[in-house]
């Protein structure tokens, strides 16, 4: 019992440990240029997990901890998994969300009773105006090789349409509001 204790406590040490190191990752220069915060995010995560792999392949080599090959294994894949997962539902949601971004303005102006108008305001004229929503979308888009501009304009590029037919493949198995992936004609 003491020894499952004993690696209970190295597999989350270093889950914990390179978690920290992840958090603190963002505020370093590494990936700066990355316009799109999500690439910038997976690529931080990726060198983080190579540091905690490496990290635990010399405390094993120096024998500091007593884990076999699955042990490591298993412990950086949970602490990718984590990671990614929280920066999936999480991170994401921070950085994108209309919905975050309406309730931390009512959070800001708590007493305020907001009518259905003075939030589409929010929507419309301060978040999508203001602060460039549909332009970091554009952006955002042009980057992931979505759609590829064409004069003034942009058009969906091949690699956006299998996005979109991937997107509807995985509707069909999570039945998901699919007023996105089916819009009028």
């Amino acid at each position: 019992m003491k020894e499952i204790l004993k690696h209970i406590f190295v597999y989350v040490s270093f889950v914990v440990i390179g978690t920290a190191f992840y958090a603190g990752s963002f505020r370093t220069p590494l990936f700066v240029s990355m316009p799109v915060f999500y690439y910038r995010a997976c690529f931080l995560l990726a060198t983080v997990t190579m540091l905690v792999l490496l990290a635990m392949l010399v405390c094993r080599r120096k024998q500091l901890i007593q884990l076999d090959w699955k042990d490591v294994v298993i412990t950086v894949m949970t602490f990718f998994f984590l990671n990614f997962s929280f920066l999936s539902l999480v991170l994401v949601s921070l950085d994108r969300s209309i919905s975050v971004f309406v309730l931390s303005e009512m959070t800001t102006h708590e007493t305020k009773v907001y009518s259905k108008d003075e939030i589409r305001h929010l929507i419309y004229d301060v978040w999508l105006n203001d602060y460039n929503a549909a332009e970091r979308r554009i952006d955002e888009q042009l980057v992931s090789k979505n759609i590829e501009p064409v004069g003034d304009g942009y058009r969906i590029s091949l690699g956006g349409k299998r996005f979109i037919l991937l997107c509807r493949k995985i509707a069909v198995i999570f039945p998901v509001d699919d007023k996105f992936l089916y819009p009028r004609e």
